[in-house]
């Protein structure tokens, strides 16, 4: 800790600040990735001070997003919703899509847990036509899953299936494992809750076939990483 102290203090002296600031984003990232909340949470905090101070809001949307996304996972979800907003406006004036989408899905995220549906729907179906005008496979995918479970939530069980039916057709287009996998899990959801059971347990026995090759492939790619380490 001192010596990072030191570094930061040369950066100062010459007003480095971009590295400052990704230092202390990185070091909140790896807390982040620990499980240290708190510590995450103060390295955010001291970026999201020197974005203020040199008036960097391209980090300082970042930022506010990874602190957002903390509360998120502690379940306080008030503050993640303030954060959201907060980020969502700095993104709106950068005009980037794709780093406007992700907080527009955030912000739909968080309604939905708050079980606000009405917004929750709003914010999440801006997203899906941000996605389509970027054509962005994975996002659509797992918007539209987002969607279905929100519609399963309320009862609609039939605007949920068109949802997820959406989703599946992307599958030939370099859908990911991880948003087939969604897909077939919400769709084993909706059709128990609708009293489908054999196209529910279809679709749990593919859900469960990509999970376990999913969790073989990580198995893979963790041996490799420690037998390159030990060699």
């Amino acid at each position: 800790l001192g010596c990072l102290i030191e570094i930061i203090q040369m950066m100062e002296t010459f007003e480095e600040y971009e590295k400052i600031i990704a230092v202390y984003n990185n070091m909140g990232l790896i807390h982040n990735t620990i499980g240290n909340n708190d510590k995450a949470l103060k390295y955010f905090n001291l970026a999201l001070e020197k974005c203020k101070k040199y008036q960097d809001e391209s980090r300082e949307a970042s930022i506010i997003n990874n602190i957002g996304i903390i509360y998120q996972a502690q379940d306080k979800l008030d503050e993640a919703l303030q954060y959201f907003l907060l980020a969502l406006k700095i993104k709106e004036k950068q005009g980037e899509p794709l780093k406007i989408v992700n907080s527009v899905h955030n912000v739909g995220a968080v309604f939905f847990e708050l079980k606000n549906y009405k917004q929750a729907e709003k914010y999440l179906k801006r997203a899906l036509k941000i996605r389509k005008e970027i054509n962005d496979i994975n996002g659509l995918a797992d918007n539209y899953i987002d969607l279905a479970e929100l519609e399963s939530e309320t009862g609609n069980y039939l605007q949920a299936l068109s949802y997820l039916s959406e989703s599946y057709k992307l599958k030939d287009q370099n859908l990911t494992q991880e948003s087939l996998q969604r897909t077939h899990s919400m769709y084993s959801h909706v059709y128990s809750q609708t009293g489908d059971y054999e196209k529910a347990l279809y679709h749990l026995k593919e859900s469960v076939k990509i999970n376990d090759a999913l969790q073989q492939e990580n198995k893979a790619q963790r041996i490799a990483e420690l037998q390159e380490k030990y060699e």
